[in-house]
């Protein structure tokens, strides 16, 4: 039997969602070394996440290997990029989810007073993230009326 947290992280409905933002973050640069593998794994996703489940909380599913690559900056240093497989990625989303659940109860106080950039959306949104835009209107200094 797996601890509770694991337990939650593990489940067949975070596994979904954390595949869920995967696919919806807007990052390009990262998701373009995987766009042919998402449109893939997307085809039969509830097969694919299924067996994820499975293999999770029966302790046979294996991380694999990393690849390290190097994207040249406009300084000419190196930018290293971590590239990893799609069911990892799912997996580190999935430990990423409950955390965020647990920290939002403590910090959500927070939001839009101190704190205005990745401000957690909740489980029911489409992203894991708030709109920065959103964020940073609420952040720009408030115009004073003078008459």
């Amino acid at each position: 039997m797996l601890p509770n947290d694991l337990t939650k992280t593990y489940s067949f409905p975070n596994l979904y969602r954390a595949w869920k933002w995967i696919k919806s973050n807007p990052q390009a640069e990262y998701k373009n070394y995987f766009r042919p593998l998402y449109s893939a794994y997307a085809s039969t996703e509830n097969s694919y996440i299924k067996s994820l489940y499975r293999r999770l909380n029966d302790n046979t599913y294996r991380p694999s290997p990393s690849t390290k690559i190097f994207n040249p900056k406009p300084s000419g240093i190196l930018r290293p990029i971590t590239l990893i497989s799609v069911e990892d990625q799912i997996v580190y989303q999935a430990f990423a989810n409950q955390i965020a659940i647990r920290l939002n109860r403590r910090i959500r106080n927070r939001y839009l007073k101190k704190i205005f950039g990745h401000i957690y959306a909740g489980v029911n949104s489409i992203w894991f993230y708030e709109d920065w835009k959103i964020c940073y209107a609420c952040n720009l200094p408030q115009k004073v009326d003078k008459q």
